[in-house]
């Protein structure tokens, strides 16, 4: 279990740093909802990567509990969010300093188009303490790496049972 852990693990690292880096690239140039519908659909790609670890696994083995399943996938999983979030570190705190004062004033362009005046002024200030508490390259990137362990918990959960049953 421990080759294939390493060789998944660090094949999930790089892969989810470099693909998010290759797409963060690209925020500017898509709508919002583009870019998020991109960022959620290389996750589930990336998370493809459990279910050949733990398929890698049982042809090694021929047999395995849900016990081995689980811890192989969800390190799997950890070691990709990990990549991710370092992604987003990265792309947030070096390679686009500015980029949370960009989305800032993006966010608020659009809620000012979509709200009445009153509405806008309640929806801005509670935005406005949002990114103070939580606006920072490393808050963003420990949301990152929740929400990627989040679908890798759900996704290695699925696969687990399935392995397990088969065996």
């Amino acid at each position: 279990m421990k080759s294939t852990l390493i060789k998944y693990s660090l094949f999930g690292f790089l892969s989810g740093l470099l693909l998010f880096l290759i797409l963060f690239q690209f925020t500017e140039s898509v709508s919002e909802g583009v870019h998020l519908a991109i960022s959620y659909f290389t996750m589930f790609v990336l998370a493809l990567l459990v279910i050949s670890a733990t398929k890698q696994l049982k042809r090694n083995r021929g047999q395995i509990n849900f016990k081995q399943a689980f811890t192989l996938s969800f390190l799997v999983c950890i070691a990709i969010s990990l990549g991710v979030g370092l992604a987003d570190y990265l792309f947030t705190a070096v390679i686009e300093p500015d980029f949370i004062d960009k989305y800032i004033t993006k966010t608020l362009d659009t809620m000012s188009k979509t709200l009445s005046p009153e509405e806008f002024n309640n929806q801005k200030a509670a935005f406005l303490q949002q990114m103070v508490t939580f606006g920072s390259s490393i808050a963003m990137a420990f949301f990152m790496v929740l929400n990627v362990c989040t679908i890798g918990l759900i996704v290695s959960l699925i696969t687990s049972y399935k392995f397990s049953k088969n065996s």
